[in-house]
């Protein structure tokens, strides 16, 4: 007996695998109790299916043990497996490894929570200590953006700023700026609201690294101007950083 609707999606599109029924959209793993109704299986749900083969089982241990390490709080990690199963289901990538769909799925729901930080520093420790494997931050940072749902950056919000984040974040750093950084944002900030739709059609097609470089370098110099001092780096220092 097959139910007639997905508890979590709504979904009416079933298949049987090993035995167990699954939702095709979502992934969710319905079983059979002894009234002949299905709920949900909580140890499984999170399975998610591509083209009806469902995922190895090795996706959801890698998360919650990273995630356990790491100490993630619970509202990020919900958000993150949601993030997991657009990932590997809607974008198609079957040949996605599991440490890159974890750590690509981590690092956007740890910048949406806005109070949260997963660098990559974090989950490279984790993952050579743990797994002896090295991210390939190149790959994570255009899955965050095509998480985001665009190529190029066609209208100038917050969200695309998930990955042009993580570069701000590492100038900064690099730079030694941490304990201005606030202001850095605020200036970031006020320049886009200022700019508005002109920036916008000058950061259509432009890669993360020319938005990230194009910011920070308005940022300081506007900042710059504002306190009357010298601009602590030119474009220069920041291209070796970047």
């Amino acid at each position: 007996m097959i139910p007639k609707v997905c508890p979590i999606c709504g979904s009416v599109e079933f298949i049987r695998l090993r035995g167990r029924v699954i939702c095709k959209v979502c992934g969710t793993i319905l079983e059979e109790s002894s009234e002949n109704e299905y709920y949900i299986d909580r140890n499984f749900n999170e399975i998610i299916l591509i083209k009806s083969e469902a995922l190895d089982r090795k996706y959801l241990d890698i998360f919650y043990e990273v995630s356990n390490i790491l100490d993630i709080p619970a509202n990020i990690m919900k958000r993150a497996k949601r993030h997991m199963i657009t990932i590997l289901s809607r974008l198609r990538d079957r040949r996605l490894d599991p440490y890159t769909a974890v750590s690509t799925a981590l690092i956007v729901s740890a910048y949406e929570d806005k109070n949260y930080l997963i660098t990559f520093k974090d989950l490279d420790s984790v993952f050579m200590l743990r797994y002896g494997v090295k991210l390939n931050r190149s790959r994570i940072l255009k899955l965050i953006y095509k998480l985001k749902n665009s190529n190029t950056i066609r209208q100038f919000k917050p969200d695309y700023l998930a990955a042009t984040n993580l570069y701000l974040n590492k100038v900064i750093k690099e730079l030694n700026l941490s304990k201005i950084d606030k202001y850095y944002y605020e200036r970031i900030w006020k320049i886009i609201n200022e700019l508005g739709s002109s920036l916008s059609r000058y950061l259509k097609g432009k890669s993360i690294k020319t938005v990230s470089a194009l910011l920070i370098y308005l940022g300081e110099m506007s900042l710059a101007y504002k306190e009357d001092r010298r601009p602590y780096f030119n474009q220069t220092i920041l291209s070796r950083v970047l």
